[in-house]
């Protein structure tokens, strides 16, 4: 596949109520510590190394702050779900299309195994925690698809969308579960399409996440292979020590419980 055939779309079109406006700024603008460039302008700059022209990159969002940027754009008319963002993208929608997400960190192995990817249906994410940062869930990062595959694109987004009118998500998750006849509300896996991607890959909802696990994602991003291996290292141990607190301290919440309802005879 010739990446010079690609059409990129970078969604940038959430609420933001989990970010809060966080330095005063929406979360794809938020800056890096090792570069002086944001989150989403490493995106760019990163496809454009691939041999991607801005011309084939457009950002989608109402935020026009993000309107500073050197490529296009696209104002969705409709858009509180992502999969309804993603649906008004259609029109713009050629030859191989490639979806990412303006508040991902996209690790330099996984946008290339990304933009290199032939496959004509392919959801990309990580299935449960990351071995690299503090996440403990799991994420989708990106999709893409061929021509041939846009009407069932099409057809999978209006089944989250209609199954988000009846009380569901209507996020990525719903739309790739749909792909593979999985019950949407059901955290399984089927099918060929899903490309896991655990590496130091993540996404920013919340301010927390972002000052917890940028500074990793750029360190790992740098770093030799040895330090990424004690890395990973050191992020398990953390993690199962924290787990330990958390069972430590319902215990003790639960025998305090206890004793009061003992004093309360």
């Amino acid at each position: 596949m010739y990446q010079s055939h690609l059409k990129i779309l970078i969604l940038c079109n959430g609420d933001g109520t989990r970010w809060g406006n966080y330095m005063g700024l929406p979360k794809q603008l938020a800056p890096l510590n090792q570069v002086d460039e944001s989150l989403i302008e490493r995106t760019i700059r990163m496809c454009c190394e691939h041999g991607i022209s801005l011309e084939a990159i457009y950002i989608i969002s109402a935020d026009d702050r993000l309107k500073k940027l050197p490529t296009n754009y696209l104002t969705p008319r409709v858009g509180s779900l992502i999969t309804e963002t993603l649906l008004e993208t259609q029109r713009l929608w050629s030859g191989h299309t490639v979806v990412l997400l303006g508040d991902v960190f996209y690790s330099t192995q996984s946008l290339k195994r990304i933009l290199g990817n032939s496959q004509e249906l392919a959801i990309y994410g990580r299935k449960g925690q990351s071995n690299y940062t503090y996440t403990p869930y799991g994420e989708i990062f990106a999709l893409s698809f061929s021509q041939s595959k846009q009407p069932t694109v099409l057809d999978h987004l209006n089944k989250a969308i209609a199954d988000a009118q009846s009380g569901g998500r209507g996020k990525l998750w719903e739309f790739y579960r749909s792909t593979v006849n999985i019950p949407l509300d059901q955290h399984r896996f089927a099918g060929n399409h899903f490309v896991d991607i655990n590496d130091w890959t993540d996404d920013f909802d919340w301010p927390s996440e972002y000052d917890q696990n940028m500074t990793i994602c750029e360190q790992i991003e740098k770093a030799g292979l040895l330090q990424k291996l004690i890395h990973r290292v050191k992020i398990r141990l953390a993690k199962r020590s924290i787990r330990r607190k958390k069972r430590l301290t319902k215990r003790n919440k639960a025998a305090e419980k206890e004793e009061t309802q003992k004093d309360t005879k």
